[in-house]
């Protein structure tokens, strides 16, 4: 099959490094290196799988261990470098280092998979015989169907956490939110009161947070779709639904619009270049 080894590595590699580490684990790899080796043993486990599904290959081991040993060298320089050089540079240019970091440490990452697979591409890949059967009694074509998973792996949390790292200096603030946080925040009030404000804060932040991400994640699902069947004309629905849904933010502060817009096109572009890439080259 066309690119079947690739395709299964980036599903792994999505799987392993994004849906398998928590953000308990994300915070402990940044600042003990323990928990870059904990991270590494886990992201090894979809690989793990993927050998299992082609029938425990005894050429392939080699290729997926490989992949492994490479991605656990990349994140060991990157501890090294946030630890001797990130932690001394001033606070203002911390969030450009940091989104320049990840940009670099998720490339170096998909292009050492693509040359590792390239380099392998003679590899025989076929599913165990039982999987095989099972796609063929259900008339699934399974390199498809693989291919819409990874779609589904990337549109998710990867592009979630993508955004967040390159896009944290342009949100904007909330008034409901920031007028706690500032200098007139007075330490004499109740303890009731300030139970209760802090909550409402709390619960405010991550219903705007988890709104977002599922509102964007939906977004990109239907563009997808849309994209699949043909139907170009109904992404524009889609953006018009969602510019309804906050027009009011929209029309009261020229800061989240502009924040909006261009959130809305990054996850457009995303959807696009991510649908495009995956159905045309993979």
């Amino acid at each position: 099959m066309k690119h079947e080894l690739l395709l299964l590595c980036l599903m792994a590699h999505f799987a392993g490094d994004y849906y398998l580490q928590t953000k308990h684990l994300a915070k402990i790899k940044d600042n003990v290196f323990k928990g870059v080796v904990q991270h590494s043993f886990i992201y090894c486990i979809p690989f793990l799988f993927i050998w299992f599904l082609l029938g425990l290959d005894g050429s392939l081991w080699r290729t997926l261990l490989f992949i492994c040993i490479i991605h656990f060298i990349i994140d060991s320089v990157k501890f090294l470098y946030k630890v001797k050089i990130i932690k001394k540079i001033k606070k203002k240019y911390l969030v450009l280092r940091e989104s320049t970091l990840y940009l670099a440490d998720q490339s170096l990452h998909l292009i050492s998979i693509i040359i590792i697979c390239f380099i392998n591409r003679n590899l025989k890949i076929k599913p165990v015989f039982s999987v095989e059967a099972f796609f063929q009694y259900l008339n699934i074509d399974s390199h498809k169907l693989f291919r819409w998973i990874l779609l589904m792996l990337i549109i998710g949390k990867p592009i979630n956490i993508s955004f967040k790292k390159l896009f944290t200096g342009l949100k904007p603030s909330d008034p409901l939110i920031s007028q706690y946080s500032g200098s007139e925040f007075k330490l004499s009030v109740t303890a009731a009161d300030t139970s209760m404000d802090m909550n409402r804060k709390t619960i405010i932040g991550i219903e705007n947070k988890n709104a977002g991400q599922y509102i964007g994640f939906l977004e990109r699902i239907l563009i997808a779709i849309f994209l699949s069947i043909g139907q170009y004309a109904s992404i524009g629905f889609i953006m018009t639904a969602k510019s309804i849904a906050r027009y009011d933010k929209i029309s009261k502060s020229q800061e989240f619009a502009e924040y909006y817009l261009v959130g809305t096109l990054a996850s457009l572009i995303a959807a696009l270049v991510t649908y495009f890439f995956i159905f045309t080259l993979l």
